[in-house]
């Protein structure tokens, strides 16, 4: 998953996806929206005592992300920007 500096994102991970050995790292399926093999960031340690370590397994063992980006001028600020993002990313997993 790779997000501009920036920018702001919304994401689904799907655990437990088989995934064709020939799938992408990440590819783009739409403007400003992607699939990806796994989440591809760190999860920082407060997360992963938070989550717990099973669910840290799974997310560092991959699956099936799909994203969406955009560029902002308050990437630190949730937002409408992050509504508009959330409803974009929920539109990818169930359709417009």
């Amino acid at each position: 998953m790779h997000i501009d500096p920036n920018a702001k994102y919304a994401c689904w991970f799907l655990s437990h996806v088989p995934l064709a050995e020939d799938w992408p790292d990440d590819a783009p399926i739409a403007e400003g929206a992607f699939a990806a093999r796994g989440l591809g960031i760190q999860v920082g340690d407060h997360w992963v005592k938070w989550l717990g370590s099973l669910v840290n397994d799974e997310i560092a063992a991959g699956g099936l992300t799909l994203y969406v980006t955009a560029p902002s001028s308050t990437p630190k600020i949730l937002d409408g920007e992050n509504q508009e993002l959330q409803r974009r990313c929920h539109d990818l997993l169930y359709g417009p």
